[in-house]
């Protein structure tokens, strides 16, 4: 039985199954046709049969349309790969967008991200920034004394774009609590917590230079732990030990500039890598009362070695001990008894001076 001619709008089929309209099955029919002659090119979908001078620019016109596919899929297999941090954030901060707000703490958590903490202080001008930080939403925290605490959300870094916020704060005569910075509440089962994580602490000035000798301290506020200190080395760098989980004082001073401080710090089993920007102090800056008090060192307790109990007297030197034995006192165990000679060996007790007789007087030196 001789099949009928092909209907408008119906697509032949291969043996294998596969439409003939697919590239593949295009591009053998094209090299078949060539071989076979015109008439053998078979019908894909309304298009007629294709002569031969054209047959080859067609299927190479297919390849290149099955290949621009496949390049369609590079982009989305690059964007699975780390970028690196390439997130500039800076902000200003002020007093009714006229007098700005000198030596605030700036705080900045990545959404969901238990791994990453910044920490920075405003300039003169109020300014602060932040650079190298991944993409994605931010919340800053800003906290000073003798103002009300701010929080904002949704702050979105998308390189290679710049982010820049202007915040305004209110004066306030009271002490508001400090708000509380939660990294541990970021954290799921799924967070891979190294077996020898430490917690990194960069250090940089507003011109992202290292700060060496930086000091870094963290107190516990919650589990009761010795406080955790470093400074920063070469690099600016300081690596303490991974804190345990709990609420902490996080402090970051050098001589010459302003302190960060986070009042409340939970941490998780996370180490968290903080990034420090320090600001200069202005010279009319005034000194906090509580900056003014030396830092507060560990004291062992009483008896234990290293107390100030224990510790020898500098420039005391204790008189040596007598080698006489004590005599004990009359009515006593082991007194003499009254009128009996001493024993042998025994120093004779000194005759007390005769009546009249004056004492010898010591020569002048």
């Amino acid at each position: 039985m001789q099949a009928g001619p092909a209907l408008p709008g119906r697509r032949r089929s291969e043996p294998d199954g596969r439409p003939a309209g697919s590239p593949r099955t295009a591009c053998r029919a094209l090299r078949e046709g060539g071989l076979a002659g015109a008439e053998e090119a078979p019908i894909i979908g309304n298009v007629s049969p294709l002569p031969p001078q054209s047959r080859s620019g067609a299927c190479a016109r297919v390849l290149a349309t099955a290949a621009v596919a496949a390049l369609s899929a590079i982009p989305a297999a690059v964007g699975q790969a780390r970028v690196p941090d390439e997130g500039r954030l800076r902000g200003e901060i002020s007093f009714n967008r006229q007098n700005p707000v000198v030596g605030a703490n700036v705080v900045g958590t990545h959404e969901g991200d238990p791994s990453r903490l910044l920490l920075g202080v405003t300039d003169m001008h109020g300014y602060f920034r932040f650079e190298s930080i991944p993409a994605g939403a931010w919340t800053l925290d800003v906290t000073r004394e003798g103002t009300v605490p701010l929080t904002k959300k949704g702050i979105l870094v998308q390189p290679p774009a710049r982010c820049i916020v202007d915040l305004l704060m209110i004066s306030s005569g009271a002490r508001p609590d400090p708000p509380k910075i939660d990294l541990a509440r970021f954290e799921t089962a799924e967070t891979e917590i190294p077996a020898d994580q430490r917690m990194i602490v960069e250090v940089w000035d507003p011109e992202l230079r290292p700060i060496i000798d930086a000091r870094v301290s963290l107190r516990s506020r919650g589990p009761k732990v010795d406080p955790i200190r470093g400074a920063a080395d070469a690099e600016g760098v300081a690596r303490l030990a991974a804190p345990e989980p709990g609420e902490y004082l996080f402090k970051v001073a050098v001589p010459g500039y302003l302190p960060a401080t986070i009042d409340r710090l939970v941490l998780g089993r996370k180490a968290p890598r903080v990034t420090v920007v320090l600001t200069p102090r202005p010279l009319d800056y005034p000194a906090r009362p509580a900056e003014l008090l030396p830092e507060e060192r560990a004291v062992p307790p009483e008896g234990f070695p290293g107390s100030p109990e224990n510790a020898p007297a500098v420039g005391l030197i204790a008189p040596p001990a007598s080698p006489t034995a004590p005599v004990p006192a009359p009515g006593t165990a082991g007194s003499p008894a009254p009128g009996a000679a001493p024993a042998p060996g025994t120093p004779a007790p000194a005759a007390p001076p005769a009546a009249g007789t004056a004492s010898p007087t010591p020569p002048k030196p």
